[in-house]
């Protein structure tokens, strides 16, 4: 009897983390309580380290996500790294006061790394991989390099991979300009698939880039054209693009598959188009004078058919009316309108009011 009891004893201590006398399971998420952040946690069991447990975000006041790296209600979503590839949670102003050893803890051998603020990776360590918006970085031979993306739904994607979100698949594509997550086809369709090109040009949430090579605001340009070939044209979503002199240039738009020359107007379908260069890169729009006219209020501006951006929400002209056609969370996360998406542990709806529009826990 006793023996028996050892041996379950033995086996609940192995599989699965103990936090604070909790058992958790692994890939469990949960929250733990601090002094000053309340982080997200995960357990996970590792062959060379075994039941580990890892800090992946914060919470702010208001029950939001955040993270690692991030302001989260005026203290810095951080962790402690200890050498064990666990990061060590801790308050963080005792570390601050305590200095870089951070305060002793009790009944608890650690070995900690003692590496040098680094300072290509922002002051982070060697290994240590962190989350900006859409991405996953990582610090690797003291430079920042992309490692994987997120859908809006928050799937992970290592980088030069691909996975699948609401029926369509995106890829993670990383080069020495950036990272960036792009749709490739809607499974069971015959769309083509899109290529490497300028950012900025796909519906907010199925397309992000983020770059660190020079831009050009004047012309719209990107410097290096990410392994295209000089005099070489490719099509991003509605819009074509040209390695020029070295440099990745627009050169025209598409419009029901008609092609429209850059700052050249087409008719298409009774209505004429005109394809011009704006800040941002490119856009196709109807020109004035071949539509009704309407009151300068209407869509806030916006012409039809243009789609965008205002606060927490994705809005299109229709008609001369302003529609809602979805909805973000914490800053970047994409919910298309009517659907459902999980963010972190928790699902959120994005739905019409008599108002506008709202996004909801559900």
């Amino acid at each position: 009897m006793n023996m028996f009891l050892l041996l379950v004893l033995l086996v609940g201590t192995v599989y699965g983390c103990d936090v604070n006398g909790v058992k958790r399971s692994d890939g469990e998420e949960f929250i733990s309580k601090g002094k000053y952040v309340q982080f997200v946690q995960k357990c996970e069991h590792k062959a060379d380290l075994g039941w580990t447990v890892k800090t992946i975000g914060c919470l702010n006041k208001a029950g939001e996500r955040h993270p690692l790296g991030a302001m989260v209600d005026g203290q810095k979503c951080e962790v402690f790294d200890d050498g064990r590839g666990t990061a060590q949670l801790e308050n963080i102003k005792e570390w601050q006061n305590q200095g870089p050893e951070g305060p002793e803890r009790p009944n608890e051998r650690v070995i900690r790394a003692k590496r040098a603020s680094n300072a290509q990776c922002e002051g982070r360590s060697e290994g240590v991989e962190w989350d900006e918006g859409t991405f996953r970085l990582a610090c690797f031979n003291n430079n920042i390099r992309f490692v994987g993306c997120y859908t809006s739904d928050r799937t992970y994607i290592p980088a030069g991979s691909t996975g699948t979100m609401n029926k369509f698949t995106f890829k993670c594509e990383a080069n020495e300009s950036g990272v960036r997550i792009y749709p490739l086809e809607r499974q069971g369709s015959l769309e083509q698939k899109k290529t490497i090109g300028p950012p900025g040009v796909a519906p907010p949430g199925f397309e992000a880039f983020l770059h660190t090579g020079e831009a050009n605001k004047n012309s719209g340009t990107l410097k290096k054209c990410r392994g295209h070939e000089e005099g070489e044209e490719w099509t991003v979503g509605s819009f074509k693009a040209q390695c020029l002199g070295g440099e990745t240039k627009w050169i025209g738009c598409f419009k029901n598959k008609i092609f429209i020359p850059l700052n050249q107007q087409q008719e298409v379908d009774g209505f004429t188009f005109q394809c011009q260069p704006n800040g941002q890169g490119i856009k196709i729009q109807p020109v004035e004078d071949k539509i009704s006219r309407r009151p300068s209020a209407a869509c806030e501006g916006h012409d039809d058919e243009q789609e965008w951006r205002s606060g927490n929400f994705l809005k299109r002209c229709v008609n001369g009316k302003t529609e809602f056609t979805g909805c973000f969370r914490n800053g970047d996360d994409f919910i298309p309108m009517g659907r459902q998406v999980e963010i972190g542990k928790f699902t959120f709806e994005c739905r019409t009011t008599p108002s506008g529009a709202e996004v909801v826990p559900v």
